[in-house]
C-alpha cells in the first residue's frame, strides 16, 4: 500500500469513528426497540367511572369537577389540580387531552391507583 492509501484510509476511519460516536451516539447502528404500552385493566376502569370516557362535556367543554375540597378535576382522566404543579413542571397542560392521558399514566406508573382513590367504589370493583 501506498503511504497515501494508509492516511487515506486512516483518515476514514477516525471521520467514521468521531461520526459514530458524536452525532449518532454509537459506533454501530443497533435496531430501535419499540416499547409497547400496557395498562392494567384497572386504569380503564378508572378512567369510565371517572369521565365515561370522555374528555369533553355535552357543552363541548373540557370536563371539570369542582370537588368539595374547592380542588378542581380535569379531563377525560379527571386530574385533580394537586397535580398541577407537577403537570406544568413535567410540560403537560391538563385541559389539553393527549396531556391529559400522558400524565394519568404517569402518576398510575408513579403513584397506582392513589390519585383517584375517591371514586374506589366505582372502580375498584
Amino acid at each position: 500500500m501506498k503511504k497515501i492509501e494508509i492516511i487515506l484510509a486512516v483518515f476514514c476511519l477516525v471521520i467514521y469513528l468521531v461520526l459514530g460516536v458524536f452525532i449518532g451516539g454509537k459506533l454501530f447502528p443497533v435496531e430501535k426497540i419499540v416499547e409497547v404500552e400496557s395498562v392494567a385493566p384497572v386504569f380503564a376502569r378508572i378512567l369510565e367511572c371517572e369521565s365515561s370516557n370522555r374528555h369533553f362535556g355535552t357543552d363541548g367543554q373540557v370536563l371539570i369537577n369542582i370537588n368539595t375540597n374547592k380542588t378542581i378535576d380535569i379531563g377525560k382522566y379527571q386530574i385533580n389540580t394537586i397535580w398541577g404543579k407537577e403537570a406544568t413542571r413535567l410540560g403537560y397542560n391538563l385541559y389539553e387531552e393527549k396531556d391529559n392521558k400522558t400524565f394519568a399514566l404517569y402518576l398510575f406508573k408513579n403513584y397506582g391507583t392513589e390519585p383517584w382513590y375517591s371514586t374506589k367504589k366505582c372502580w375498584g370493583k
